[in-house]
């Protein structure tokens, strides 16, 4: 669970084409609020949204199916999630979370060349991700730079949209 002032850590954020503190602007704190319910989850019912693996409690987002009682229990998870929030947040925690889980038991297809092990990096970042149940996401589009394209939203920079 995160507070708003924890995404105050000096990285330059911009909401319509001005740089804002991110805790005083209403959209980011329902946002969070939102996510906040995500991990919320975790602690009311850990019996679904959690799983156990060498004496430590993880996010069900991490784990592995390898059963038919596995993937039962990750979609009452998922299908709770989409129920707290009524659909409406596409990229939750477990969005790519569950990616991470599965990147890092089949990295070795990432290999390695003279300058780094990619694998070994892929399998070292999916354990910091889970073993800190770090909220990771990602933007599909280039940010609007164009003052004639303002009407168009993006996933890192908003530029002329309408919250409230």
């Amino acid at each position: 669970m995160h507070t708003i002032e924890q995404l105050n850590d000096g990285r330059a954020v911009y909401l319509n084409g001005h740089r804002v503190n991110v805790a005083d602007v209403p959209i980011f704190r329902k946002t969070l609020a939102l996510n906040n319910q995500y991990y919320d989850l975790q602690h009311n019912h850990p019996e679904v949204h959690t799983y156990q693996e060498n004496g430590h409690r993880y996010d069900i987002a991490f784990k592995v199916p390898r059963t038919v009682a596995d993937l039962q229990q990750k979609h009452r998870a998922y299908q709770e999630i989409a129920q707290s929030n009524s659909g409406m947040l596409g990229r939750t925690p477990d969005f790519l979370n569950t990616g991470m889980a599965v990147l890092a038991e089949r990295a070795a297809f990432l290999g390695q060349n003279q300058y780094t092990d990619f694998a070994a990096n892929a399998r070292n970042y999916a354990k910091e991700v889970k073993a800190n149940d770090i909220f990771i996401s990602h933007a599909l589009q280039k940010p609007t730079t164009q003052p004639s394209k303002s009407h168009q939203c993006h996933s890192v920079w908003i530029r002329g949209c309408s919250y409230h």
